[in-house]
């Protein structure tokens, strides 16, 4: 992508006006279509104030499909040293969810996963050695939504990691409350209809997301 643009102004900057306006558009053509097809997001995640790791997050559009990967790396102390992994890959075919998958790894050891699959009919759910049906229910909008769309008019989000949904609710202008099974709360915020920062109530303490790419 970067080459083609490249050569495109090169022809603005060294061409005839005429052939100015006809690479000035196909840049404009070409910019939104390519940033459509591929984002990536970074933010920074604090404990109580510190900086201890990161999450990436990537959105990818391609033949249809909507391919969503998060991962998530932190490093702290609590009473012991703690390494945290939380991985999402998540996978999306005209606005509807068809598979996801989760794992969460404390120190080198799994603690827990997920699946969920659209098999045609109804998904199919795995929560560690869980398993389940939903019926009559298609998915349209789960957690990695989250972070590129603002939940406007949505009452409900799918967690991919605890395979069920989750009650959401507006606050105040772009910030909403996330109620977790747990019953702790999380709160989202956003600018432009991209999340800014994230709130978690973690055993550990407070746990802020904020983005920085």
């Amino acid at each position: 992508m970067s080459d083609f643009l490249v050569k495109l102004i090169w022809i603005w900057s060294s061409s005839s006006p005429w052939l100015r306006k006809v690479s000035c558009w196909c840049i404009l053509s070409v910019v939104p279509i390519f940033a459509l097809q591929a984002q990536h997001m970074k933010y920074d995640v604090f404990l109580n104030d510190k900086l201890i790791g990161g999450l990436d997050i990537k959105r990818n559009t391609k033949d249809g499909l909507t391919y969503y990967l998060m991962r998530s790396d932190v490093n702290f102390r609590f009473l012991f040293k703690m390494t945290l992994n939380y991985t999402f890959e998540t996978t999306y075919q005209n606005e509807m969810l068809i598979a996801g998958t989760t794992q969460n790894v404390m120190n080198d050891n799994v603690k827990s996963s997920s699946k969920v699959t659209w098999n045609g009919n109804h998904y199919l759910l795995q929560v560690d050695n869980d398993r389940s049906v939903l019926k009559n229910k298609r998915i349209n909008y789960s957690m990695v939504s989250l972070y590129f769309q603002e939940p406007r008019q949505i009452a409900q989000v799918f967690s991919e990691r605890y395979a069920r949904f989750l009650p959401i609710k507006p606050l105040s202008d772009h910030r909403y409350e996330l109620v977790m099974p747990d019953g702790k709360k999380n709160y989202y915020s956003y600018v432009n209809g991209i999340c800014q920062s994230v709130e978690v109530n973690h055993t550990f303490g407070k746990i802020i997301f904020k983005l920085i790419q």
